[in-house]
C-alpha cells in the first residue's frame, strides 16, 4: 500500500486550539515527545487528554513507540496536501 504522504510533499494545515474537537482518523501535525520536530500522524484514539497517533504507512513510527501524547502537542489538523513536483513536471523542466 502506497503512503497517504510522502516527503516533499505540502501539507495545509488549520490550527486548532484547546476547545477544538479533535476525532479519531483526524491527520494531525503534532510536536513530537522526544525530539525537537514535528510529525504527522492519524489519530488512533483519544482517551482523557491523551491522543494515540499511529503512522500512516508500515516504515513510520507510532504511538506503539513513544505512546500517548498531551493534546497541547496537537498543533493542527491536516486540510489538504499537494504531492511533491517529480522532476518531470516541474515547470521549469517543461519549458525548453
Amino acid at each position: 500500500m502506497e503512503p497517504m504522504l510522502r516527503e516533499g510533499d505540502q501539507v495545509f494545515v488549520k490550527r486548532v486550539g484547546k476547545s477544538d474537537q479533535l476525532e479519531v482518523g483526524d491527520i494531525v501535525v503534532a510536536r513530537h515527545p522526544f525530539q525537537k520536530m514535528f510529525i504527522i500522524k492519524r489519530i488512533d484514539r483519544i482517551h482523557d487528554e491523551q491522543v494515540f497517533l499511529v503512522g500512516m504507512d508500515r516504515a513510520s513510527t507510532d504511538g506503539w513507540s513513544f505512546g500517548g501524547i498531551a493534546r497541547e502537542r496537537i498543533i493542527g489538523k491536516v486540510t489538504a496536501h499537494l504531492p511533491r513536483l517529480t522532476d518531470e513536471l516541474r515547470p521549469d523542466t517543461l519549458l525548453t
